[in-house]
């Protein structure tokens, strides 16, 4: 017999609509703690003081612990809680700018770092600000070409962790061409090479691979041949 737990309902002391007695955040309206006082969301972050120099501890007391802290996203407002982390804690603003020429519906340059405060589900959340252009630069990134912490970038990519044709990364995820610590491409050079078909590395899985333990004739050929045509494009 499946047992049936009751959620009991109180109004939000902002709206006056139902919400269940243990929401953090009311789902009509994002009032912070809407069942409870004020003093609740106070009592809730007093953990975190330890971490907050005191100057700015002492602010934060000062602060409308109501609907006002975060208010509608949708509004356009900022609010006096979102004025006080971007003044604080500058990497929550962090910084955008898109091009005003664009392509496709994208912009040819969109530049995008930082994370935004947003209303999901009546919660207010972090969430990362992604980049997304002909070219896009930022921490999270989708592009024709990405330079980014985390991105994909379908011509180029350039980062950590990037997935595209042709990659240079720590994690370069390269279908054609990929260089990095770990690579995978047609062509993957590497400490450590995966799924290519011509792969020079410390170790790894190729069709041909040039490695510590392995020279396979063929790859050897190819990358000689490779750097030769490298060094005559750049006239050397």
């Amino acid at each position: 017999m499946v047992k049936v737990r009751k959620v009991a309902l109180r109004q939000c002391r902002e709206c006056r609509k139902e919400v269940s007695a243990e929401a953090i955040s009311c789902p009509h309206c994002g009032c912070p703690f809407p069942t409870g006082k004020k003093e609740d969301l106070k009592k809730f972050l007093s953990g975190w003081e330890k971490y907050i120099p005191p100057e700015i501890r002492e602010e934060l007391k000062k602060l409308p612990w109501d609907n006002t802290f975060f208010p509608s996203e949708e509004k356009g407002e900022r609010g006096e809680g979102k004025k006080f982390l971007y003044r604080h804690f500058p990497f929550f603003r962090g910084f955008e700018w898109k091009s005003k020429t664009t392509l496709f519906g994208l912009p040819l340059i969109h530049i995008a770092i930082g994370w935004t405060i947003g209303l999901e589900e009546g919660r207010w959340r972090l969430r990362p600000k992604v980049a997304k252009g002909i070219i896009a630069i930022g921490q999270f990134a989708f592009g024709v070409i990405t330079i980014a912490q985390i991105g994909i970038g379908l011509l180029f990519g350039f980062g950590q962790v990037i997935l595209g044709l042709t990659v240079v990364a720590q994690f370069a995820l390269g279908v054609i061409f990929g260089l990095g610590q770990f690579a995978t491409g047609y062509v993957a050079i590497g400490q450590f090479v995966l799924l290519a078909y011509y792969g020079l590395a410390c170790m790894g899985n190729a069709v041909y691979l040039w490695s510590v333990d392995r020279k396979n004739i063929e790859a050897v050929e190819f990358f000689h041949q490779l750097l030769r045509e490298i060094m005559a494009f750049f006239g050397k």
